[in-house]
């Protein structure tokens, strides 16, 4: 179940940033969610934006707003306009504002009064080439443990820190993985000193340590760190497998068949196994079927069954 979430009232707090096109707003409520955007239309397409507020609670929305932002190809950034989200009387969990644009629209300043909320999957670091002589850094602090890095400009190239290790983006519209180790304690931070880098993460993204949460329940993956995530018990159906010597080991699954189904695919998963530069042996495979004993009728039933199947193979 998603958590159960509420922060006492505090005061506004402004951060800049420059988010640019689509992103995914996670918020903790007080007595309510209130955000304003300020945002800025790169002008680059002739023609008004379209530009899409949806608010969730949970997996349920709440409320959607849209609206124009004018474009007219001019040589400058169209003007600063505000627009703000207001969720009264709420109740506790999490909040989501998502935000639907192309990238010409970006994401100058967030003002809001409530303390935790997070930015994620995407990422996207706007660039300022053409309407200025600098360019924004960015900062955050994450807990993805695998990222996918991308700039689309030579003004973007640059390296980027994760955690206090380096990785260069050498050349445009290339896609750079990260990843990180997993014994360190989230969140860490990363730095992109120029900017205009487009991030996908395993995780969420925050503009501050205190801001961050994890607005999603965990998911136990290869790089779950129990101690961490201060979780004492885990309460499953887990089969722990059969120690055969050697390093090898067995495991034994059962499975209800569809009769329906004219052909089965088994897949064998390794969490992790690519990023680890790891492997996995299978040394042997036993696949056994069972059925109850049949009927005549039973028999006859199968066989149409069986007919069914060969038809739709044609």
């Amino acid at each position: 179940t998603s958590p159960l979430m509420q922060d006492p009232p505090a005061p506004e707090k402004v951060t800049d940033v420059s988010l640019r096109g689509a992103h995914d707003f996670y918020i903790v409520p007080t007595d309510h969610v209130r955000m304003t955007f300020e945002m800025q239309s790169a002008n680059r397409n002739k023609g008004n934006d379209l530009a899409v507020f949806r608010v969730f609670h949970g997996n349920k929305e709440i409320s959607r707003e849209a609206f124009d932002v004018s474009g007219s190809r001019d040589a400058r950034m169209g003007r600063i306009f505000k627009h703000t989200i207001n969720v009264s009387h709420v109740e506790p969990g999490v909040y989501r504002i998502r935000f639907q644009a192309d990238d010409d629209i970006f994401i100058r300043k967030i003002i809001t009064p409530n303390t935790r909320w997070v930015v994620g999957p995407r990422l996207v670091f706007g660039d300022t080439v053409g309407y200025a002589t600098t360019t924004i850094p960015g900062r955050v602090w994450t807990n993805s443990r695998h990222l996918v890095a991308e700039t689309f400009h030579i003004e973007g190239l640059q390296t980027i820190d994760l955690a206090g290790q380096s990785y260069p983006l050498t050349q445009t519209h290339a896609l750079v993985r990260i990843d990180r180790s997993d014994d360190l304690p989230d969140p860490v931070e990363l730095r992109v000193p120029d900017g205009d880098v487009r991030f996908i993460g395993d995780g969420f993204f925050a503009f501050t340590p205190d801001a961050f949460f994890e607005p999603k329940p965990r998911r136990f993956n290869s790089s779950t760190n129990l101690n961490n995530e201060r979780i004492n018990a885990v309460i499953t159906t887990y089969q722990r497998p059969e120690p055969l010597g050697g390093g090898w080991f067995r495991v034994t699954q059962h499975f209800a068949l569809d009769p329906t189904l004219d052909q089965l695919r088994f897949v064998v998963s390794a969490p992790g196994v690519f990023s680890r530069s790891g492997a996995v042996d299978i040394r042997q495979i036993d696949l056994t079927y069972h059925r109850n004993a049949v009927t005549l009728s039973d028999w006859f039933h199968t066989l149409r069954q069986e007919l069914v199947n060969a038809w739709h193979r044609l």
